[in-house]
């Protein structure tokens, strides 16, 4: 995954997060999008998407990827 080999991340880590409690406890994920705040050498982001980092920086890094719709 680009998230664990550095190629997909977030240019400062814990810049904006969101905390959380999941079936498995609390969390928090870092937040990017492709105009703010992600390191995206090879253009892998898209526009209308707002990513969501668990873990970057480290082997087990996630993605998580929400749409975002105009109304």
């Amino acid at each position: 995954m680009a998230c664990q080999r550095r190629e997909f991340s977030q240019k400062r880590q814990f810049r904006y997060i969101i905390g959380f409690i999941g079936k498995e406890g609390r969390a928090i994920t870092g937040i990017a999008t492709a105009n703010w705040n992600l390191y995206d050498p090879k253009r892998l982001a898209l526009g209308d998407r707002t990513y969501h980092f668990y873990n970057d920086g480290y082997s087990d890094c996630a993605v998580y990827v929400t749409v975002n719709r105009r109304t």
